[in-house]
């Protein structure tokens, strides 16, 4: 959040008179709307596989990892895509924007659930650089994109180029512990699905909680 928070303040200082504040109201709205449907959408998802992950961890099968992260991200997809369409329902975007949308809403999500298996390995040093590097990015090519003429949409695209870096930077450090291959890339889909009725009760206790952190604003 902190790095998030950084990116945008400076980019919107060092864009103000380029871009306008119009164009940079709109960059904003799409970033948050990303961040706010992505946690909770794919909050049930993100503590399950956490609890499956520390299962996994407890049970001395660290081969299950790979599967169980990339069995997330292939879960937390589908209610984020579902999500962001019933936003564009309600709001009528424009298909620039809801494309820039989709993309960071998907991306961001992906990330919620890497953010968890570093945690399970507690490595916050990999975490830290991979945001200051994500922040970096998008930083750079944002305040590209403002000097070149780009509207809301093109700066988004910067900042998902910013957030993409960081994904692949949390991916890198979770395989880093965990080599092992992913041999049945659906075994993961399966097992989470399972997790998700087993554990209904964290599902819904994690709905709950990140609607309660995002509802003053909505």
């Amino acid at each position: 959040w902190l790095f998030t928070i950084f990116s945008l303040a400076s980019i919107t200082l060092l864009t103000d008179r380029v871009a306008g504040v119009a164009v940079l109201s709109d960059f904003r709205a799409v970033i948050i709307y990303a961040f706010a449907s992505s946690l909770v959408l794919t909050a049930p998802v993100t503590i399950v596989t956490t609890r499956l992950a520390a299962d996994a961890l407890w049970l001395k099968r660290p081969q299950d990892i790979p599967t169980l992260m990339f069995g997330g991200f292939m879960v937390a997809l589908i209610p984020t895509t579902l999500g962001i369409l019933c936003i564009e329902a309600y709001l009528g975007l424009a298909l620039p924007v809801l494309l820039a949308l989709l993309a960071g809403s998907c991306l961001v999500a992906l990330i919620w659930i890497a953010i968890a298996f570093c945690g399970a390995i507690r490595d916050y040093r990999g975490v830290t650089t991979s945001f200051l590097l994500g922040a970096i990015v998008s930083l750079l090519i944002c305040v590209a994109a403002a000097i070149r003429g780009f509207e809301a949409p093109g700066l988004a695209w910067g900042f998902i180029a910013g957030l993409t870096v960081t994904l692949f930077g949390l991916i890198s450090r979770v395989l880093a512990t965990f080599p092992q291959p992913v041999v049945d890339l659906l075994a993961g889909v399966r097992t989470i699905a399972d997790g998700l009725v087993r554990y209904w009760q964290l599902s819904l206790g994690a709905l709950l909680a990140t609607i309660g952190l995002w509802v003053d604003k909505w």
